[in-house]
């Protein structure tokens, strides 16, 4: 497992919106999450090395490497999510709520036929108020079972 030390080490020299941008506060709060239930994994290892050494040479000046970083991040984050079931707080509620603002318009477009466009907006309303209820839910029972992080 990669040292977290040697990774905290590197993101505080960059500023917060630079972190926020390569995303190292989710890399960090991954990197906890591994630790506290004792993954390791080659592959995991081998992609957390890769995101410290982009990170380097981005801290070194080389700014093609931001993209990098940012798609080890999302590749990591994915693998994870695949293998161990792990996944990051508000993953479902995005995810759910845009299934939900889905539903809710093709809702608002049927009930449109009585020629009134606001049926759109009530659609979208019930739509993401939907989705959102549904992906906390599921948020919550995968809190429950000590998968997210």
């Amino acid at each position: 497992m990669v040292d977290k030390d040697a990774f905290v080490a590197l993101a505080s020299q960059v500023g917060a919106k630079t972190a926020e941008q390569l995303r190292l506060p989710r890399f960090a709060r991954l990197i906890d999450a591994l630790v506290a239930r004792g993954i390791e994994d080659d592959l995991i290892a081998g992609m957390l090395t890769e995101a410290i050494t982009a990170l380097k040479e981005y801290l070194a000046g080389d700014l093609s490497k931001k993209k990098a970083v940012q798609a080890i991040c999302d590749n990591l984050t994915k693998h994870v999510r695949e293998k161990y079931g792990l996944v990051e707080k508000g993953y479902y509620v995005g995810t759910y709520l845009a299934i939900g603002v889905a539903i809710g318009c093709g809702l608002g477009v049927a009930l449109m036929a009585a020629q009134n466009s606001a049926y759109l907006a009530i659609g979208m309303g019930i739509g993401i108020a939907l989705g959102a209820a549904l992906g906390s839910a599921k948020e919550e029972q995968l809190k429950k079972d000590g998968k997210l992080y």
